[in-house]
């Protein structure tokens, strides 16, 4: 992959900007408090219009991003973020979101659209029924994409680093769909290609992102790994959880890969390895790039994420997810002999 960071825009008259910005959030949310006024809208597009018209060099960031993340698939911004304050931080990646698209919620509660990654503990009470995501541990995160579990998948996904680690862990590793697809065509490759573009699988929502927002509930979608819209689709952990509800007789071949996908991803001549520094911003295109990130001990590090689509909101409750109890898995239903699902 040829990333290539850019340098240009550490000097654009940032404080201005997000005073500017931070207006007009306040001007919509008069109760705005930090992170709860980053939320998702219907349509973001009054305010990318108002700072496209008072700021031009918002629209040559817009242009500089969406040519990089097409041509790319991934921008490095450098800097931006660098010794400002949290809620400046947090501001410039919704800003940067709000020029792209529609940033989406992370947190189906409140709407939230800024989601701090950094190691969490999850409730004691619900431990035993929640599924986590990536971004509340500090272990190793396999490639995969972003809400691949959701129907229609994030567009763009943005990181912003606050805080990197300083054992020398959380690298991120980026492969794009292209390069992929040429490996896959290869003959001895052929057999993958036909199970991931043809094969449903399931994926399971993790609990921060369920719709019903109930630890009593597992929520899955249905999906081939490789599409027209999402190009690409991957998330194990979420396919495994998924396995626990809904198989084919042909699972354990297109589980088989699945691995085999990851493996070519991890090929020195198709990824790009890099270590984001204080300050920086990662945008990528969710569609077609997988990434990964290396396990890291600092429980200090802290990176910022945000997701953004580019068309409609859709609606609370999507046809393509489907419900069941926790408890309810393959094998307990095969014991009981009594199924039970529902779908939304």
């Amino acid at each position: 992959m040829n990333l290539e960071p850019i340098f240009d825009f550490g000097n654009a008259g940032w404080n201005i900007i997000l005073e500017r910005f931070g207006r007009l959030i306040t001007a919509d949310y008069p109760s705005y408090q930090f992170y709860h006024a980053f939320i998702e809208r219907q349509s973001p597009q009054p305010w990318r219009d108002e700072l496209v018209r008072s700021f031009s060099i918002l629209q040559e960031v817009k242009e500089a991003v969406d040519y990089g993340i097409q041509r790319n698939g991934a921008v490095l911004l450098k800097g931006l973020g660098n010794k400002r304050s949290p809620e400046q931080q947090a501001r410039i990646l919704y800003l940067i979101s709000v020029l792209l698209g529609r940033p989406m919620a992370a947190d189906k509660v409140s709407g939230q659209v800024v989601w701090d990654i950094r190691q969490r503990t999850l409730p004691v009470r619900n431990s035993e029924r929640y599924y986590s995501t990536f971004s509340e541990g500090s272990g190793e995160a396999p490639f995969h994409t972003d809400t691949s579990f959701y129907p229609e998948p994030a567009e763009v996904l943005g990181l912003m680093c606050i805080k990197p680690a300083r054992c020398g862990g959380g690298i991120n590793r980026l492969t794009s769909l292209e390069d992929l697809m040429d490996k896959l065509h290869q003959s001895e490759n052929l057999w993958a290609l036909e199970y991931l573009a043809s094969t449903p699988m399931a994926f399971r929502i993790p609990g921060a992102f369920t719709y019903s927002q109930s630890p009593e509930i597992a929520e899955i979608i249905k999906s081939t790994v490789l599409a027209d819209k999402p190009g690409i689709r991957l998330r194990l952990d979420s396919m495994i959880k998924g396995a626990e509800y809904y198989q084919h007789d042909d699972y354990q071949e297109a589980m088989r890969a699945v691995f085999h996908l990851m493996q070519l991803a991890e090929q020195e001549d198709i990824r790009a390895d890099l270590m984001l520094e204080e300050g920086d911003i990662l945008l990528m295109n969710n569609h077609d790039l997988i990434h990964y990130r290396s396990a890291f001990q600092d429980i200090q590090r802290h990176l910022l994420r945000i997701w953004v689509a580019q068309g409609e909101q859709v609606q609370s409750r999507p046809p393509g997810v489907i419900s069941y109890q926790v408890e309810n898995t393959l094998s307990a239903r095969h014991k009981a002999s009594a199924p039970y699902a529902m779908a939304f």
